[in-house]
């Protein structure tokens, strides 16, 4: 049985108020700079790295070719975020074609001391402790390099007055040492489309072409109420705790 791994010197009262004043105005003409599709994707960015709470309905697709035919498949998840670690997630995975066996479903909940991920289908779930700062969400860790942005089309999504804008995901140092052929493969896999929503800056869809993926955002909810009871698991009748195999050589429990 396998689970799927849901995936601040101190100065007078003047000079501070001087300091602030210096470096607001500073942030703010820094940000005016800034293109227009570099504005956005920031912005966007900014919303995503700073939430406090945050719920939507994501689906992610992806196609393709195999030597042994077509596949096709689908993550749809429900989830629900706190700030630094706690968070409800509820996962299903479909297939068609040569994936059509793939079914999976996995309901992850963090109360902020302890993670557990509860397979329904087998009635088996874990228990571990939650690091201090958890996030099972995607889209807020998303970082990118605000140099290569540029606006493609206006569009409308999900009824959404929207941008479509061209990004290269922000890439590691380490990168600049492969060879020149690797460095350009990677900065082609890490080509992105953002479908951006003009009134909020929320993202509506990502889509990469390297990969085929292509993930949905919807009912999203930045920093609004969410009750702490979506946040509490309960092992249903029957669960019964899941103890992974040691690696050789390991004790186990």
């Amino acid at each position: 049985m396998a689970f799927v791994k849901a995936r601040s010197l101190k100065f007078g009262a003047a000079a501070t108020i001087l300091c602030i004043a210096g470096t607001v105005t500073t942030a703010i003409s820094a940000q005016a700079a800034l293109p227009e599709a570099a504005r956005i994707v920031k912005a966007t960015q900014d919303l995503y790295g700073n939430v406090r709470t945050f719920s939507a309905s994501i689906t992610a697709e992806r196609s393709g070719k195999t030597p042994q035919g077509p596949f096709s498949e689908i993550i749809a998840e429900e989830t629900y975020y706190k700030a630094p670690n706690v968070f409800y997630q509820h996962v299903h995975v479909t297939g068609t074609g040569v994936a059509a066996k793939v079914k999976e479903e996995i309901i992850t909940t963090s109360n902020g001391s302890t993670i557990y991920a509860y397979d329904p289908v087998h009635k088996l779930y874990t228990k571990n402790p939650a690091p201090k700062k958890a996030s099972p969400i995607a889209i807020l860790q998303l970082k990118f390099n605000l140099a290569t942005a540029h606006i493609i089309r206006s569009t409308t999504m999900f009824g959404r007055p929207a941008y479509v804008i061209q990004v290269e995901a922000q890439l590691s140092p380490k990168v600049l040492q492969l060879p020149k052929d690797k460095q350009a493969l990677v900065h082609k896999q890490a080509q992105l489309l953002l479908t951006i929503d003009k009134a909020n800056h929320n993202l509506l869809q990502l889509y990469s072409a390297s990969t085929g993926l292509k993930e949905s955002i919807k009912n999203q909810v930045v920093n609004g109420a969410i009750s702490p009871s979506r946040f509490h698991f309960t092992p249903p009748a029957g669960a019964k705790l899941f103890h992974p195999a040691a690696p050789p050589g390991m004790p186990g429990k």
